[in-house]
């Protein structure tokens, strides 16, 4: 197996998983991280005050949530890609797709294609994943995203209020994201997400509906 191929993928996947956490503040490098602020600077003053600060709770409360289960449906390369997705904090995940299942747990990550036997990755995930949920992304949103209200909503005969939203310089790279969040009214925590982004002439769509907030979800490593 190709573990450099499937890499990527297992990025993008956690990328999408918490809405807005490719924004520039989770990278490593201090360099890209004042290069992604500056660039970034004065973009929220577009923002609408109340739909930013809507936005940002939204996030917070799902990094706050002890568990979900997701449904994700990308164009990526010109490569359709549907994968369903549990999560357990802190830092257990489960995703599965037709032909591939990927199980993280802390710092390991095993794979699998079909029904086949589990391989280890040889990567350290826990940097991976703490990158994605780093709670300063609620900060780099708060700074650099422009958010407008769209209004209010139903998915799935719930009522939501609906927020777009932009996020420029990705990850330190040259990506631009747009993304629609469905946020529900009951519990705050976003329950659809379509992002369009494009970095170097490339562009991904990906559809994110989240489920089963935190259930009891149990995540094991593979025997």
């Amino acid at each position: 197996m190709n573990h450099s191929n499937r890499l990527p993928a297992f990025l993008l996947v956690l990328a999408v998983i918490t809405a807005a956490c490719n924004a520039p503040g989770t990278q490593n490098s201090a360099g890209a991280n004042r290069n992604a602020a500056n660039a970034n600077a004065g973009a929220g003053a577009a923002s609408d005050p109340r739909a930013l600060d809507g936005l940002a709770q939204a996030i917070n409360a799902q990094l706050n949530a002890r568990s979900f289960r997701a449904r994700l449906d990308s164009i990526f390369n010109n490569q359709e890609v549907a994968r369903t997705i549990e999560f357990v904090a802190p830092d257990r995940f489960h995703l599965k797709g037709e032909s591939d299942e990927t199980i993280i747990i802390g710092s390991k990550a095993w794979t699998r294609q079909a029904s086949g036997a589990w391989q280890e990755l040889p990567i350290d995930a826990s940097r991976m994943i703490a990158s994605v949920r780093d709670p300063k992304i609620i900060d780099e949103i708060r700074r650099s995203a422009e958010v407008k209200l769209v209004g209010p909503d139903t998915l799935d005969a719930k009522p939501m209020t609906v927020y777009e939203y932009t996020l420029r310089n990705v990850m330190g790279t040259n990506m631009t994201s747009h993304s629609k969040a469905w946020i529900a009214v009951a519990d705050n925590l976003p329950h659809r997400i379509e992002t369009e982004a494009e970095v170097n002439g490339q562009t991904s769509k990906a559809t994110i509906t989240y489920f089963d907030y935190n259930a009891d979800i149990q995540i094991a490593p593979p025997k």
